[in-house]
């Protein structure tokens, strides 16, 4: 595998994918009673990714620091800016989540009614992403 290709699976999707894969053998092996309990949706529909959002921000963070230690040269006030404040949003998603507990639907809805119910899923599935993104900028280089 390719250093980069290397790096986005043991960094990236694994912490993403991780959580959802351990459910989903846990839910092989339980009995029908409480399948129902271990839907995947269950474990992020209030915005338990933001955590992973916060793990990927305090990497960029630490490298991005090390960067500039390394190369002496001045830190990208942008860079740090955009790091500290998906950190602060990366906490507060989580929070909203749990003061706000979102039921899981047994009704069938349009894509609209379906982001709107689960917003906070929606708020952290894009932290995480964003964060995934700028983690791998910072560590590759292009994102100082």
């Amino acid at each position: 595998m390719h250093g980069w290709a290397g790096w986005v699976s043991a960094n990236i999707v694994l912490p993403l994918l991780a959580p959802v894969a351990m459910v989903s053998i846990v839910y092989a092996f339980a009995d029908a009673k409480r399948r129902a309990h271990f839907s995947p949706l269950l474990i992020v529909k209030d915005g338990q990714l933001a955590w992973a959002a916060v793990i990927f921000t305090t990497s960029a963070l630490y490298e991005h620091e090390e960067a500039v230690r390394r190369m002496s040269q001045a830190p990208s006030g942008l860079t740090l800016f955009l790091l500290i404040g998906i950190l602060l949003s990366s906490c507060l998603i989580p929070l909203i989540g749990l003061i706000f507990p979102q039921r899981k639907l047994s009704v069938r809805l349009n894509g609209r009614q379906r982001f709107v119910h689960y917003k906070v899923f929606a708020g952290s599935l894009f932290v995480a992403g964003v964060s995934a993104i700028c983690d791998s900028g910072v560590h590759f280089g292009w994102l100082n």
